[in-house]
């Protein structure tokens, strides 16, 4: 790959998802919860990144505002949402959040009319303006957080760490023209292509059949499977020892009690 402004940005990318997600799973580890402060640490080098790619591509202002809209619809997930009591009650970070939110419509609907000649068509195809192609892509990525937040609010993703973390990886990769990887070509020039967040989330999923067949071998290494009785939870659960209970993260799938003479 030759070195270009795009590909040193791409690996930057790659850099900070990897720090970012490491720190976020060991936090996670340890604490079971990944707070709001992780996320918002970790959307700066995301953003500061994904304006100097618009830089490189020679973004005109309505792209910057249709993307600084996309920031304020994932910042949603750990500021929450300004209301017009808080405002008119001085909330000076509702009063900063509005003018976020106006300025971002703004430049949205001003691009929409800029740029009404490119058509999503044009886009797929890659012909056409090049500028509008890239308001179309970035406007886009409101599709992609819209999907991750809808699927968040119907409780098809549990964890609200796990949308935030989808939200984050969104504007970590808006696209696959933004991921450095020789097969990224190929997926830019497809007809059709799940966005990056979203195919990460299901190569996840598809990494997590694994964890039963792990489950397993561990327990018949471990002798714990000592009958047919016991597959019913050798898949994806293990034994240890009631000491060592209280010093991990782990989940009780059996019930214990205290004995009078001191037995459990």
């Amino acid at each position: 790959m030759a070195v270009t402004n795009e590909a040193i940005l791409g690996w930057v990318r790659v850099g900070v998802l990897l720090l970012g997600m490491a720190w976020a799973a060991w936090m996670d580890h340890k604490n079971r919860r990944v707070p709001n402060e992780h996320w918002i640490v970790w959307a700066k080098p995301a953003v500061f990144i994904w304006a100097l790619d618009l830089m490189v591509q020679g973004a005109d202002w309505t792209i910057y505002l249709t993307a600084a809209g996309v920031v304020a619809y994932a910042s949603v997930s750990v500021f929450g949402r300004p209301t017009l009591k808080d405002v008119r009650a001085g909330s000076w970070m509702d009063r900063w959040f509005l003018i976020w939110y106006v300025a971002a419509a703004v430049g949205t609907v001003a691009g929409a009319l800029r740029y009404q000649d490119v058509t999503p068509m044009d886009v797929i195809l890659n012909q056409g303006d090049s500028l509008g192609i890239l308001w179309w892509k970035t406007a886009a990525v409101f599709l992609v957080i819209f999907f991750i937040d809808l699927a968040w609010r119907m409780r098809l993703l549990h964890g609200g760490a796990d949308a935030k973390a989808l939200m984050w990886v969104t504007l970590v990769f808006p696209t696959w023209a933004t991921v450095p990887l020789p097969f990224a070509a190929d997926a830019s020039s497809s007809v059709v292509a799940l966005p990056v967040s979203i195919a990460l989330l299901i190569w996840g999923g598809l990494a997590f059949l694994l964890i039963p067949v792990v489950m397993l071998a561990l327990n018949l290494k471990g002798g714990h499977l000592r009958g047919l009785s016991d597959l019913k939870l050798a898949w994806h659960a293990s034994m240890i020892p009631l000491d060592d209970v209280v010093k991990r993260h782990v989940w009780l799938l059996t019930d214990t009690m205290s004995m009078p003479n001191g037995e459990e």
